[in-house]
């Protein structure tokens, strides 16, 4: 028996059978998933696409977005080749670098080469492999652009992870779309309804709900997405000596007229969690700790960062970005106010770079599956996702390896 099984995902990437717009409107959905801005698919249908399959931005960064999907298994020079050809439409383009999408597999030392050159050229460099392209349609995010483009249906277990983080009712989400919402939410719950009863969602069940969610996302960003782009922090701080009272003052500052206005400024009360309808504290997909636990468990993270700041200041990249992550991981968990959570801590985050790792640019994080997944992976204990979506929005890259001397998420 050989040691290793391959995935059906996989095996349908190694061996693409669906052709380059299918491949490019795949390149597309992922860097929606991903949480990538104004992706601007380029000439799917064919004809002169100026170098670039896809356009899009990252916290203003711009990026042109490649795929190379093969039908049989090609050596690391033939990639190379390809990527080397695409990677000259970032100057064309006047883009800061390009994301490349191959189904061919590449190895960390492969991998590196193609960063390498990029750099050597002044670009940035995210390659996605066959290996990272299936990490992502296996996971609950994925599942709709494995169904769409793959045609892997979601097994039973799937279904159920899916729906628990992702099947929450949005009836109220937005005013300006409230019919349309009413009819979404409806959906998405009477879905979630049938696998809390034990039902198996069939694959034309399943392929609705994805349709629906995407529509759900579509709406979510062009209401949101406003909103946290003109959020303007408070007057200028530095986090060396925060404390409790000064992240209320924060939250006071930042959610007024955004919430009630009784919870301004205050520590949550109530215990609260994140799930589908009807969920329960032991059915949710997040549940922070009780509300009596939380002032001492702030002053815990705000103590410990107020400690470790000298150390952090001369201390080396890798672990002033280790220890931000950290703190935005560790304050989302304890989830002190009823709402407006994601604000502070992104707020505080943008801060904290500008203090240690020298960021200057305005840093705008949407709520993305991507996002999702990776506080997710956190609350487990696993920084691995966090961190690269963190580096990706504060250097434009997803690896610290890939930032270079230059630290270009410096420029403002």
């Amino acid at each position: 028996m050989p040691d290793f099984v391959e995935q059906p995902t996989e095996s349908a990437l190694t061996a693409w059978r669906n052709g380059n717009v299918m491949a490019e409107r795949l390149v597309a959905s992922m860097l929606h998933a991903e949480g990538y801005e104004a992706v601007d698919p380029q000439s799917p249908l064919g004809g002169p696409d100026g170098l670039k399959d896809v356009v899009f931005v990252w916290n203003d960064w711009k990026y042109i977005a490649a795929a190379y999907f093969p039908a049989t298994s090609k050596t690391p020079a033939a990639i190379k080749t390809k990527f080397t050809d695409d990677l000259e439409g970032v100057g064309k383009n006047k883009a800061s670098g390009i994301a490349f999408f191959t189904g061919q597999r590449l190895t960390p030392s492969q991998k590196a080469e193609l960063k390498s050159e990029a750099e050597a050229k002044g670009h940035k460099a995210i390659i996605f492999d066959a290996e990272a392209i299936r990490s992502v349609l296996d996971s609950p995010r994925g599942y709709g652009m494995r169904l769409e483009f793959l045609r892997i249906p979601m097994k039973p277990e799937e279904q159920l992870s899916f729906v628990s983080q992702f099947g929450l009712g949005i009836e109220s989400k937005l005013d300006a779309n409230s019919d349309l919402l009413r009819d979404i939410g409806a959906k998405i719950d009477a879905l979630a309804d049938r696998i809390g009863a034990g039902d198996t969602l069939t694959p034309g069940h399943a392929e609705a709900l994805m349709r629906t969610m995407a529509t759900r996302a579509v709406l979510d960003n062009l209401a949101e997405a406003s909103d946290k782009e003109s959020l303007v922090p408070p007057a200028a701080f530095v986090t060396k000596g925060i404390d409790v009272d000064q992240l209320r003052y924060l939250h006071r500052v930042l959610l007024d007229g955004h919430t009630n206005d009784e919870f301004l400024g205050m520590l949550r009360a109530v215990q609260v969690w994140i799930g589908p309808p009807g969920s329960t504290a032991a059915s949710a997909v997040f549940v922070p700790p009780e509300p009596d636990k939380v002032p001492e468990l702030l002053e815990e993270l705000l103590d410990e960062w107020r400690d470790g700041y000298g150390r952090l200041e001369t201390a080396d990249l890798a672990e002033k970005l280790q220890a931000v992550v950290q703190f935005h991981a560790d304050l989302l968990n304890i989830h002190p106010f009823q709402d407006g959570n994601g604000r502070v801590a992104r707020v505080l985050l943008e801060q904290q770079a500008r203090e240690l790792l020298g960021v200057t640019r305005r840093i705008v994080i949407q709520d993305s599956l991507a996002y999702a997944a990776a506080l997710r992976a956190a609350d487990s204990g696993d920084l691995t996702l966090l961190k690269s979506f963190i580096t990706q929005v504060l250097f434009g890259v997803r690896d610290l390896a890939d930032v270079g001397s230059e630290r270009s998420g410096s420029r403002s």
